[in-house]
């Protein structure tokens, strides 16, 4: 938000910004509203997979409309986000290099394209790599410290936590650490832990977390620019062709919840 905010200010614009506390309803009454004031165009980072796609679509019918981060299938808008899946393969590979041979994955609902895209990759290289993953240590809640805490408790009190927990967020990781203090587990010796987002405590947990950085800058910057891109062709939508899918790779930022080669 406060990349796309800068990004913005580039341009001479101002950003006004909604919350939809991740309810597609409240979602969709926040767009209606933007539309009813006016505003140049949107960037939405949909709250949910497939329920927000009919107020999405029909936005982006209405004004120029952008969906950044998460996506919502079927519609005909611009993208631009990160590559989870790539970013899963470093996070497995780097695991797999430190001598995992089983992992969970805790993450929240597979209600948005962010949860979905870093599950299947998550899976998929552990699958490539013969990482175990039993389908009991699967672990999905919501993105908070305190599911992150839950999670673990019940991994441990379950025959104990895997080789590696690979969590969906940092929120969540920072919850997994902690409880794995509380119940005296040793990270990364007897278990490694990632997150991803690479939020400014990351590197503040104890121990800091290795976790995934998305370029925010560029991300930002592109959705500003796909957004002119549409307002510039105005009414005549249909001759920009089809929609712009923009998947940048992030990068592995390598901290003390896991270990180096085996």
């Amino acid at each position: 938000m406060e990349s796309v905010e800068h990004a913005l200010g580039r341009e001479g614009k101002e950003l006004l910004l909604c919350d939809a506390r991740s309810d597609p309803a409240v979602e969709a009454r926040r767009l209606a509203t933007l539309v009813a004031r006016n505003v140049d165009g949107i960037i939405v980072s949909p709250s949910h997979g497939t329920l927000s796609g009919a107020a999405v679509q029909e936005t982006a019918d209405r004004l120029p409309l952008v969906q950044l981060d998460r996506f919502v299938g079927g519609t005909s808008t611009d993208w631009v986000g990160v590559d989870d899946v790539a970013a899963m393969r470093q996070v497995m590979d780097h695991l797999h290099a430190g001598g995992a041979r089983s992992a969970a994955f805790v993450g929240s609902l597979l209600t948005n394209s962010s949860t979905e895209q870093r599950f299947a990759g998550f899976r998929r290289r552990a699958d490539d790599l013969g990482i175990a993953v039993d389908p009991g240590q699967v672990l999905l809640g919501d993105y908070s410290v305190e599911w992150g805490e839950t999670a673990t408790a019940r991994l441990i009190a379950e025959g104990g936590p895997p080789d590696a927990i690979v969590c969906a967020d940092d929120l969540i990781a920072l919850g997994v650490t902690r409880a794995c203090r509380a119940h005296g587990v040793d990270v990364p010796g007897r278990v490694q832990v990632t997150g991803y987002d690479n939020i400014e405590f990351a590197r503040l947990g104890e121990p800091a977390l290795t976790t995934v950085d998305q370029p925010r800058e560029r991300i930002a910057a592109e959705a500003v620019r796909l957004l002119a891109a549409a307002a510039a062709d105005g009414a005549d939508r249909e001759a920009r062709g089809p929609s712009a899918h923009i998947s940048l790779v992030p990068s592995l930022v390598v901290r003390d919840s896991t270990r180096a080669d085996a």
